[in-house]
């Protein structure tokens, strides 16, 4: 710092202030701090002084990771552009250095330290295309050299050998060109959502490209890397020291370090427009702010007035409220109970889930251990398998899940829906939980959670609960869907025990069963649902639509009659509970094949205009299922209809053949 000094002795102090780096907080779009040398209050009475300002100007305060800007080290050869706005920056002035922060390292770097910086004014905002590139060319050359990699957790500064002379009056594009062969994976940047694609950037293991050139862009995004400007300070300095403590589901207290007495403060759901927030105005830290929404995330602007100094740009700060686990549901219609009507620990694999099912990237599937490394529980919530959404790419991706039918028709008063979520991986997604009356949609967006909640894949399960009351007399499908917008491979969400609850007066059967099959007749029984003594039940061919089937009032157990050989049934049941209670849903289906009647033999008829029976055939397959499960007595002789048959058939080896038993088909 230059002083020019009245006496030839001077006592002076600094004092460097920092930004207060949050664990799991979203990041805002826009935030500003500084640092400045202060000389002790006493002697500045006494002594003139002329500083020329040893300070910074920091944008960013979020503490996620990105792996893609300024360089990505995981990659041979990289080239970055960033824009930070005029509005950020808020000051003119010759800027003497940068600073990126460092979160994480990899065991060496060795490979990621050459590094050329370009610093440049354009009135672009963001990146339109993947070649929307401002070039060297269009910047001036500030660095070229090795730089040294602090200890993660710090400010990575570079000393410019050629400093910038930013005007104020553009905004300010920082390129950084990364020249070494080799890689290591991976620095992990601290970054800051900014506006749309304020970054954009090129990686290759073979490629090093032309930064007056670049070629088609890798990948353009949001998340910009934060960063300190040093060497220049703003006539107001931005309050700095953004914290948020004390969050709970519906609240959270701020606190923030100011350069004058007061402040204003607005707030409001991340992304909101400044100046259609809630305000506080002339405030001093720290504050308690309340009416949130659970596991939301909210944006916080915070303004010094300087009173002839005007006022600073915003400092931004970003919380996320808690998650608001399941709290049960209320039952206030007489004899109405809690009961669960849906419950997956996916232990018995994907039980009927629908959508991308399967393995690799974009894909749901059910592990019993991380798949990744870095990323992914190492076990589910109950110890054994669960549902995890495969990030393993740097392409940006998604991939979507939807339950089975979850019947809600005879419920009443309220519902829930509870499952358990392990979100580890410095470069999480987006989940999406959404629900619909159809299993393909559409759906309503019902839950949302952006970015890592755990920090390691051991860290303990969170559980997550959702009102589903106005789902209540319907039936719903539940739609889980992972954005993986980060391109990265930390991005495994994993979910488990999904569970739906509700109140019902009449609570459906469980553990159907189907014993003493016969040709013609089988058993049937459940466990009750509550204490009701009579049951509906229908029953047709496997895979028949529920109000198509024959129907009988049952008691338990039962027994359903006239059925046809060698033939697949399912049934479903419901309890009848009688009075204002009225009926649960169904359970079921419970498929069970009947026996053979014995060996047929004789004129059989394959005809589809007429009823299936013990002599007539609807389709070649029905005949070839018939002799190949049941065989024949004696000479078959099987008369077919007039007609157009398209149909696979194959006929096994037919137990009951021989050179007089044989099968003729005309």
């Amino acid at each position: 710092m230059e002083r020019t000094l009245l006496n030839q002795f001077i006592l002076t102090t600094r004092k460097n202030w920092q930004p207060l780096h949050l664990t799991n907080l979203k990041s805002p779009s826009f935030i500003k701090t500084f640092s400045s040398a202060f000389m002790v209050f006493a002697l500045m009475l006494f002594m003139g002084f002329n500083n020329t300002a040893n300070a910074q100007v920091t944008i960013g305060t979020g503490t996620s990771s990105t792996t893609n800007t300024p360089i990505v080290s995981c990659y041979g050869y990289t080239y970055s552009e960033q824009i930070y706005l005029q509005s950020e920056i808020g000051t003119s002035g010759s800027i003497t250095s940068v600073s990126f922060y460092v979160n994480s390292l990899p065991t060496a770097t060795v490979n990621s330290d050459s590094f050329t910086v370009y610093l440049g004014h354009t009135t672009l905002t963001d990146y339109a295309t993947s070649t929307s590139w401002v070039g060297s060319s269009g910047m001036t050359e500030v660095f070229n050299g090795a730089v040294t990699y602090p200890a993660a957790g710090n400010w990575m500064t570079i000393t410019l050998s050629t400093p910038f002379a930013y005007n104020n009056i553009d905004n300010l594009v920082v390129a950084v060109d990364e020249n070494r062969p080799g890689y290591e994976c991976s620095v992990g940047w601290a970054y800051t959502t900014a506006g749309a694609n304020s970054s954009i950037y090129y990686r290759s293991d073979f490629t090093n490209p032309d930064p007056a050139l670049p070629p088609s862009a890798t990948g353009r995004t949001a998340n910009r890397a934060n960063i300190q400007l040093g060497g220049i300070t703003q006539a107001c300095p931005a309050p700095t020291a953004f914290a948020a403590s004390s969050i709970t589901t519906t609240g959270a207290s701020i606190a923030w370090t100011s350069g004058s007495n007061l402040s204003n403060v607005e707030y409001g759901p991340a992304g909101f427009t400044p100046g259609t927030g809630t305000t506080l105005t002339g405030v001093t830290s720290p504050q308690t702010l309340s009416g949130f929404s659970p596991a939301t995330a909210y944006d916080v602007y915070i303004i010094d007035n300087c009173g002839a100094g005007g006022l600073s740009i915003p400092l931004t700060g970003s919380f996320s409220t808690t998650l608001q686990g399941a709290v049960g549901v209320t039952c206030t219609t007489p004899g109405a109970n809690s009961t669960v009507v849906f419950s997956e620990d996916f232990d018995n694999n994907n039980a009927g889930w629908t959508g991308n099912v399967g393995s690799g990237n974009g894909n749901w599937e059910i592990p019993d251990n991380a798949t990744s490394s870095n990323t992914g529980a190492d076990a589910g919530y109950l110890g054994g398998d669960y549902m995890n959404y495969e990030a393993s790419n740097t392409a940006v991706n998604q991939g979507s899940i939807v339950s089975p039918a979850i019947d809600l028709s005879a419920a009443v008063n309220d519902a829930e829906l509870s499952f358990w979520m392990h979100a580890y991986g410095q470069t999480m997604g987006t989940l999406n939980v959404g629900v619909g009356t159809s299993a393909s949609g559409p759906f309503t967006t019902v839950f949302t959670w952006s970015g890592q909640l755990q920090t390691s894949g051991s860290a303990p399960w969170e559980n997550v609960g959702v009102n589903l009351a106005s789902y209540v007399g319907q039936t719903i499908y539940l739609q889980f869907t992972q954005i993986d917008d980060q391109g990265s491979f930390y991005g495994d969400m994993s979910i488990d025990l999904v569970e739906v609850t509700t109140c019902l007066s009449c609570v459906a059967p469980s553990a159907l069963a189907a014993t003493n099959i016969t040709a013609s007749s089988a058993d049937i029984s459940w466990t009750a649902g509550l204490n009701e003594t009579a049951w509906d039940v229908q029953y047709g061919l496997s895979g028949f639509t529920i109000g198509t089937g024959d129907s009988m009032t049952a008691s338990n157990p039962d027994t359903i009659m006239a059925l046809l050989p060698n033939t697949t049934y399912d049934y479903y049941v419901r309890a009848d509970c009688g009075g204002t209670s009225g009926v649960s849903g169904w359970a079921g289906p419970f498929t069970f094949t009947t026996l053979c009647a014995g060996q047929i033999s004789g004129t059989v008829t394959i005809d589809a205009n007429l009823p299936a029976s013990a002599t007539n055939f609807q389709s070649f397959n029905d005949l070839a299922n018939e002799i190949n499960a049941c065989g024949i007595g004696g000479a078959l002789t099987v008369n077919v209809a007039a007609g157009t048959y398209n149909e696979a058939v194959t006929f096994e080896a037919i137990s009951g053949t021989s050179a007089s038993n044989t099968i003729t088909i005309n």
